[in-house]
């Protein structure tokens, strides 16, 4: 089954079966089964599964008629597909009810509804003061209702059709300009080290409206409706929004702070912040206790195998932002507990709203200011030892009619000279704040740079003492230099 959520119904009936017994029936199959129960009236079920490889802690609803029992089961997290499990936890319960309701005297049922109904009292009255995430998030029937402003989910598609009309937008101009590249070449509004920090600051929030491709395009829509459907409703459009933009700039500063020439797009790192939103609320007791333990396992997998991903070797994933973005919207989700918690305190939702949104602006705008802007310089060094690299290596050029003096003065002078420039400028970039990654390239040029000035120096000697000894040493060095130019990017 395929849904925003998943799920799969049934209808369920037993001849002359009284509500109190289709009650007492439904409870005992449900601990049977060892599913949780997190609500129970004669009027409604509400339990959830246990977390396994057949089952991800779907949540059953079962509504009690006389004559009839309306039971749903529906994937939570973020699931698309439920690959048959509502459906057959369906089938499992309906069975387990039919075979007790068959097993079970009169006697037997009057005794088991009395203790129901004492022992979920207290559950009942804690469900009813909690706020409730999963059955109470809007559902989705259909594809194009995923991009209808409803009251309770409005700024969630009208983000979804703004993303897609600037992919769609940008891809149309990009074939009618003629360009090679597509679906479009996303540099200018993408958030980059050198142009961000460079009096671009507005490219901390274009870079969430720009995507590589449609399938990049795809999965951070489908994470982002999973999201506000669970969120928007409960915060308000007003602090739903705010929390995906702040999760935004979280993201984006965090991706400028750990990488140096990284071109980092997409929405990923908002939503995810909005996920750690989630998170953060599963964390209080303000949630049911069974909807609590389903969500962050949903959720908490979810996040997982999204950071796993980005640390694969040789990923392109921007896992800075994404951690950025988490931890940005768990320190949100704090930040609107107390609002939260008392639901009907209007006051308390406007204070949240505008507090967080001044504390945010500032501490945004303070960490852009002072962050380190060491990349230009270490730039201009890079610049700088590219073109000594391409002078050094004239000497190769130099006429074979220059005499032996003449020689020897062209690969001091202008060749051990250039490596030697080269390696101070490296080590001046050793005590600069740069990325991990930065400062490993760093090395490598050091290494490259030291091998070079090694080679030319056998070259030097060579010369100057009229012998063929250094020959070896120079094929060797070689060797090497060519190794760590294919790691330089040379």
């Amino acid at each position: 089954m395929i849904g925003f959520p998943p799920k799969h119904h049934t209808s369920f009936s037993l001849q002359g079966t009284s509500v109190q017994a289709y009650y007492t029936y439904a409870c005992m199959a449900l601990e049977s089964l060892d599913w949780h129960i997190s609500f129970a009236t004669t009027e409604y079920i509400i339990a959830f599964t246990n977390f396994s490889w057949r089952s991800w802690n779907e949540q059953i609803t079962i509504h009690i008629t006389p004559g009839m029992l309306e039971i749903t089961s529906e994937s939570t997290g973020a699931q698309i597909i439920d690959f048959g499990k509502n459906k057959s936890n369906l089938h499992l319960l309906t069975e387990t009810i039919d075979s007790i309701a068959t097993s079970t005297s009169e006697v037997a049922t009057e005794q088991h509804f009395q203790q129901y109904q004492q022992q979920f009292a207290d559950l009942n009255f804690e469900h009813e003061g909690a706020y409730h995430l999963t059955h109470k998030r809007r559902i989705i029937k259909g594809f194009t209702k995923v991009f209808v402003p409803v009251k309770g989910y409005f700024i969630t598609p009208v983000l979804v059709s703004l993303n897609v009309f600037i992919f769609v937008l940008l891809t149309a101009l990009s074939i009618y300009n003629g360009s090679d590249i597509l679906p479009f070449d996303i540099t200018p509004y993408a958030n980059y080290k050198l142009d961000t920090l460079a009096g671009q600051p507005w490219r901390l929030f274009s870079c969430l409206f720009v995507h590589f491709d449609a399938l990049h395009l795809f999965f951070n829509m489908y994470f982002l409706v999973i999201a506000g459907l669970y969120l928007e409703s409960m915060l308000g459009s007003r602090r739903f929004l705010l929390a995906y933009l702040l999760s935004g700039l979280g993201a984006s500063l965090a991706s400028l702070w750990w990488n140096d020439y990284v071109v980092s797009a997409g929405s990923s790192g908002a939503i995810l912040g909005l996920y750690g939103v989630i998170i953060a609320i599963i964390s209080q007791p303000i949630l049911e206790k069974q909807e609590r333990k389903s969500l962050f396992i949903s959720i908490g997998i979810l996040i997982a195998l999204q950071l796993l991903i980005g640390f694969r070797k040789n990923s392109s994933t921007d896992n800075a932002s994404h951690i950025g973005g988490i931890l940005t919207g768990y320190v949100l989700g704090w930040c609107y507990y107390p609002s939260l918690k008392r639901p009907k305190w209007l006051q308390g939702k406007m204070v949240t709203f505008y507090g967080t949104l001044v504390v945010g602006a500032i501490a945004g705008i303070i960490t852009y200011q002072n962050m380190s802007r060491d990349i230009f310089r270490y730039q201009e060094i890079l610049d700088t030892i590219d073109h000594n690299r391409q002078m050094a290596f004239g000497i190769y050029s130099m006429p074979t009619t220059f005499t032996r003096e003449q020689q020897l003065r062209q690969i001091k002078d202008n060749g051990i000279y250039y490596w030697d420039e080269n390696l101070r400028l490296l080590d001046e970039a050793t005590h600069m704040h740069l990325s991990k990654k930065s400062q490993r390239h760093n090395q490598v040029l050091i290494q490259y740079n030291e091998i070079q000035r090694r080679i030319f120096v056998f070259q030097y000697k060579r010369i100057d003492e009229s012998t063929q000894k250094y020959n070896q040493a120079i094929l060797d060095a070689r060797a090497d230099a060519d190794d760590l130019a294919l790691k330089a990017n040379y």
